[in-house]
C-alpha cells in the first residue's frame, strides 16, 4: 500500500517542521517546502530519523507562478496530494506598530505571505483532491484569527482572521467532494521566531504574557503539530470546517 503524501508549506523550520516530522512518525511521505534549502535539508533528516520518506521543494510562498510549479512537482513526483498542511506565514520580526505607523509596504506582504499564498495553494491542490474525491486540508491560522495580536501588529491580526473565513469558506466548498477542511490557532508557541521576539522583552513583560495563559507557559511546536496530524487523521473524518485553539486557555471560544 503507496503511504499518503503530505504537503507541508513552511516546513523548514518551527511549526512546519514539528508537522513533518510528527507525519514521519506516522508513516506519511513527507514533502516539505519553503525558501531555505539548508533549513529543508535539516527538516529533511530529522523525518528521515523520524521514519518518514522524505522530500523537499524550494518555493517562495509570496511567488504565485512558484506554488504552481512547487504543486505540480509534487504531483509529478508522487501522483497526488492527500494531505496539504498550509504552515508558511509569519508575523513581523520586530516589535509591531500601530495601524497609523504601518506602511503600505508592509501591510501587503503579510496578507500576501500569511493568506493570498494560502489561498493560491489551496487553489492548485483541490482540483487534484477533487478528482480524487478525498483530501484533508490543515491551515495553520493563530489566536489573532480570534483577537488583536499582541506580537505581530495589525496586518498579521487582518491576514490570520482572513484565515479563518477561508477555512469556513473552503470547507462548505470542498465538503462535497470528500474533502476535510480545517484550520488550528496557535498562541503563543515558542518557534524559533517567536521565541527570539519573546527574548527582547523584558522580564516583566514576559511574565505579564505568561500571566495571561491560564496555564501559565507559551506552547511548544510539538504540541501544535500533534493537533494538525490528527486532523489529518481518520481520527478526525468527521471534523471539518473547525478552527481548534491551541493556546493554554488564553483565548475560549
Amino acid at each position: 500500500m503507496r503511504s499518503t503524501v503530505a504537503l507541508v508549506t513552511g516546513g523548514s523550520r518551527g511549526i512546519g517542521r514539528a508537522v513533518c516530522v510528527a507525519f514521519a512518525r506516522e508513516g506519511h511521505t513527507v514533502v516539505a517546502a519553503a525558501r531555505d534549502t539548508k533549513a529543508l535539508a535539516e527538516t529533511a533528516r530529522l523525518v528521515r530519523e523520524a521514519g518518514g520518506v522524505d522530500y523537499t521543494v524550494t518555493c517562495d510562498m509570496r511567488d504565485a507562478g512558484a506554488i504552481e510549479a512547487m504543486v505540480r512537482t509534487v504531483i509529478d513526483r508522487h501522483g497526488r496530494i492527500d494531505i496539504l498542511v498550509n504552515n508558511a506565514g509569519g508575523g513581523t520580526s520586530t516589535r509591531p506598530t500601530t495601524a497609523d505607523e504601518t506602511a503600505d509596504a508592509d501591510w501587503l506582504d503579510t496578507l500576501d505571505l500569511n493568506l493570498t499564498s494560502v489561498f493560491r495553494t489551496c487553489k492548485a491542490v483541490t482540483p487534484h483532491m477533487k478528482s480524487r474525491r478525498r483530501g484533508a486540508i490543515v491551515t495553520v491560522a493563530s489566536i489573532a484569527s480570534r483577537q488583536p495580536s499582541n506580537l505581530s501588529g495589525i496586518a498579521y491580526t487582518a491576514a490570520k482572521s482572513g484565515l479563518a473565513g477561508l477555512n469556513r469558506h473552503l470547507a462548505k466548498e470542498l465538503g462535497p467532494y470528500g474533502i476535510r477542511v480545517n484550520a488550528v490557532a496557535p498562541g503563543i508557541i515558542a518557534s524559533e521566531r517567536v521565541q527570539a521576539k519573546f527574548d527582547t522583552f523584558t522580564e516583566t513583560e514576559r511574565a505579564a504574557i505568561n500571566a495571561r495563559v491560564p496555564l501559565g507557559r507559551i506552547g511548544t511546536v510539538e504540541e501544535v503539530a500533534s493537533v494538525v496530524a490528527f486532523l489529518a487523521s481518520p481520527g478526525a473524518s468527521y471534523v471539518h470546517g473547525a478552527l481548534i485553539d491551541i493556546n493554554g486557555g488564553m483565548f475560549m471560544a
